[in-house]
């Protein structure tokens, strides 16, 4: 959000503008850390759970953390690659490609990398675990159906992102990043709560969890704003 916002947009963060964008991304940024807080105080709750005594530890949990530390640094790379990768849409409008879908070939060029990475690191664990027989276990067929409903809203949630940042112009890949990020923690949270993830939780996680979540809304009215 911030390199876009600096490099392609060149909002000084001591105008009105700039100062609005980075109170959002602030309050983005509580919010979240009131919704992590709000599962900290879950796992508490369940820690008293005796099936919690076999769950992994130690070199786990760390290893666990080093991965989400360097999926933080990692993923915003799509969105830089698209931020930055006007060369590739500008081609696609001089060869026909309406504007809205200009974006598109250049998603299909990013999603490539992660198939070959997911792919690879999958195979690889299905061998050391000799899981392949279980593709063909009696009513896997949902689980395929699953499998390629997610994949199919996934990718029409980037493309609907890149058509939507386009319209936005300069700011398409710093605003929009920053709510598309932020509407995903909520809509995330609200499915969980919805599916029953959150059934065996007291009312004082809930109810941090929904002021988290309260805070997304306000920051992403706070960040929208900051368009005009």
């Amino acid at each position: 959000t911030l390199i876009p916002l600096q490099m392609l947009a060149q909002v000084k963060p001591a105008s009105v503008q700039g100062v609005i964008i980075l109170s959002g991304i602030l309050v983005t940024l509580v919010g979240i850390a009131v919704c992590s807080y709000a599962g900290k105080l879950r796992e508490n709750a369940a820690a008293k759970d005796p099936a919690a005594a076999r769950r992994p530890a130690g070199r786990s949990f760390a290893l666990g953390v080093l991965f989400c530390v360097l999926s933080g640094f990692l993923s915003p790379c799509g969105n830089l690659a698209f931020a930055f990768g006007s060369a590739m849409t500008k081609a696609a409008t001089k060869l026909g490609a309406a504007q809205q879908y200009a974006s598109n070939p250049l998603w299909a060029l990013l999603c490539l990398g992660l198939l070959l990475c997911n792919t690879t690191y999958s195979i690889i664990l299905l061998r050391r675990k000799h899981s392949f027989a279980k593709f063909l276990q009696p009513g896997f067929g949902w689980h395929y159906l699953l499998t390629v409903s997610m994949g199919v809203m996934w990718l029409a949630g980037i493309f609907l992102y890149g058509m939507g940042a386009i319209r936005l112009g300069k700011m398409g890949s710093s605003i929009g990043w920053a709510l598309v990020m932020s509407f995903m923690v909520v809509v995330a949270n609200l499915w969980g709560i919805s599916t029953g993830e959150w059934s065996g939780a007291d009312r004082r996680p809930l109810r941090v969890m929904i002021t988290g979540l309260g805070i997304l809304v306000v920051a992403m009215f706070m960040v929208g704003s900051g368009i005009r």
